[in-house]
């Protein structure tokens, strides 16, 4: 019986690289035929990666007749698109969920604004040292506002950025999938490798407190707002409104409270000092993402 709803992703990625044989591959066809729009839509996602990375590829005559053209980075992360889809990666429990995109932040910051060497935790990006659930929601939020810059700066550290949420995720409970697409994202090139990061990187964004995770990437698009002396985002996105969140929580630390006060007042002051909103927004930061 063909079930939509059970298409397994690793067949999708079996019938993107030619390796199914002519009956099995009709009746992967005939699920997908029946599927929502959601599927397909993701089928249709991964084929422009596979094609675009083959079309950027320099693959030797001798190893094109022996192989197919899709390689197995491009098939596995293939695979990972279609399982965020037809999987439904599992939420943990206790998600707060909010309006807006985590992205929205970075699209609104000036183009060619410069981001960090490395992470403002005081690791590398790749570090794996998080503490607390709600500081690995904080550095979620942080890196996807680093990687929406990143991409639309067409900067090639997005690869690094997608290492580190890699990182990050790999030890929540069902998000391996997604962890590893990111991971692997960073071997494939071509045009259709930024949705695929974006669409992967919401998705596992989306597996953390979304108030949290908002309040992350507002401090990081306001330390990069500050460092390009940028009025307007502040006059976009006030601090009281973005940081609500970390505000109600009653038992906060009576340091990163006081810290929430400096942001806040140093982002609201006329005329602003974008040294001393960096300065705040940082050390809240690196204390929310412990």
């Amino acid at each position: 019986m063909n079930d939509p709803q059970h298409i397994d992703p690793e067949r999708l990625a079996a019938l993107l690289d030619g390796r199914l044989g002519d009956a099995e591959a009709a009746v992967v066809r005939a699920q997908l035929a029946a599927a929502d729009g959601e599927v397909q839509a993701a089928y249709a996602d991964a084929v422009a990666v596979s094609r675009d990375a083959a079309d950027s590829a320099v693959v030797p005559i001798a190893a094109a007749r022996s192989r197919r053209w899709v390689t197995p980075a491009v098939a596995a992360i293939a695979a990972v698109l279609l399982a965020v889809v037809v999987l439904r990666v599992p939420r943990g429990g206790g998600v707060t969920a909010v309006d807006g995109d985590l992205t929205e932040y970075g699209t609104k910051l000036p183009p060619g604004v410069a981001l960090p060497a490395t992470a403002i935790w005081g690791a590398t990006r790749g570090s794996s040292e998080v503490v607390t659930e709600s500081g690995r929601a904080v550095r979620l939020g942080a890196l996807m506002t680093d990687l929406e810059v990143a991409l639309q700066n067409h900067d090639s550290a997005s690869a690094v950025i997608a290492e580190s949420m890699s990182t990050t995720l790999r030890d929540v409970p069902g998000l391996g999938v997604i962890a590893n697409g990111l991971r692997d994202s960073a071997r494939v090139r071509g045009n259709a490798r930024d949705a695929f990061l974006r669409r992967v990187a919401r998705e596992g964004a989306g597996a953390v407190d979304q108030s949290l995770a908002r309040a992350g990437a507002w401090l990081e698009a306001a330390r990069l707002a500050s460092g390009a002396t940028d009025a307007a985002f502040f006059e976009r996105y006030p601090a009281d409104v973005a940081l609500r969140a970390m505000r109600s929580v009653a038992d906060v630390a009576p340091a990163q409270r006081e810290l929430l006060g400096r942001v806040i007042s140093a982002s609201e002051a006329k005329p602003r000092d974008f040294s001393v909103i960096g300065t705040a927004a940082t050390a809240l930061l690196r204390e929310a993402a412990r």
